[in-house]
C-alpha cells in the first residue's frame, strides 16, 4: 500500500484500467482501514461492489451468496482526475 498507491497516483494509467485501478485502490483502502475488525454488512457490500466492477466481475460463488451483485450494483465511485501531458497534442 505504501508503494503501489503512491506510484499510480504519480503515474496514472492511460486506459480503461485507470478506472479499474481506482476501484481497486478504494477497495484496498477500505480493507486496510478495517484490518483486524469484523466488516459490517454495509462495508462488505461496498467492498464486493468495487470488486464486482473490476475486470470480469464477481465470481459465480460470490453472486450465489450476494445475488444483487449480478446486476452490477448502483454505486458510483469518484475517480481521480487526470489530464494528458500537453506534449501529446491529442
Amino acid at each position: 500500500m505504501t508503494r503501489i498507491l503512491p506510484h499510480f497516483a504519480a503515474y496514472p494509467l492511460c486506459s480503461v484500467k485507470q478506472s479499474h485501478y481506482a476501484l481497486w485502490a478504494l477497495a484496498v483502502q477500505l480493507l486496510h482501514s478495517s484490518f483486524g475488525k469484523t466488516l459490517s454488512e454495509q462495508t462488505r457490500m461496498i467492498y464486493l461492489s468495487y470488486a464486482a466492477a473490476i475486470n470480469r466481475g464477481a465470481s459465480n460463488s460470490v453472486i450465489a451468496i450476494y445475488p444483487q451483485l449480478a446486476h452490477g450494483g448502483s454505486g458510483v465511485a469518484a475517480l481521480p482526475s487526470y489530464t494528458l501531458p500537453t506534449s501529446l497534442n491529442l
